[in-house]
């Protein structure tokens, strides 16, 4: 994870704990201002990196797809269970709302940009276009 260290120190199961690092204020910043939904997420994640939170195009995406942010971990569906979300044993970074809202925001937006592609690669006079 980028935003969270491993402490020597240990939980009541022997397990180590996970702490926010120095970023975690920068991470929730950037939840906070994509979340307005005024700004496209590269904006955002340019003035992250200027103020220091150094993440390529590809990390940031996935920073803010990433559960773990809000608390939550993802634990796969097995024989017995099915698959769900769990709250760590950690602090979060930024409010289940928050995050929620985020999720709603990109799911929009790629709905939106699937829909435009589908649209371009349908004109007669393109028949190349997307290929």
């Amino acid at each position: 994870m980028l935003i969270t260290q491993i402490t020597e120190d240990r939980s009541s199961q022997k397990t180590p704990l996970l702490i926010p690092s120095e970023l975690a204020p920068l991470v929730k910043e950037a939840f906070e201002v994509f979340a307005t939904g005024a700004f496209p997420i590269e904006d955002v994640r340019k003035a992250s990196w200027k103020n220091g939170l150094k993440l390529q195009r590809s990390q940031f995406g996935q920073m803010l797809r990433n559960p773990v942010y809000m608390g939550k971990i993802y634990v796969p569906e097995t024989e017995n269970e099915e698959a769900r979300f769990v709250t760590g044993v950690y602090e979060a970074i930024v409010p289940e709302d928050l995050f929620l809202k985020v999720q709603k925001i990109l799911t929009k937006r790629l709905e939106t940009n699937t829909h435009l592609c589908a649209k371009e690669k349908l004109r007669d006079e393109l028949p190349l276009r997307g290929h």
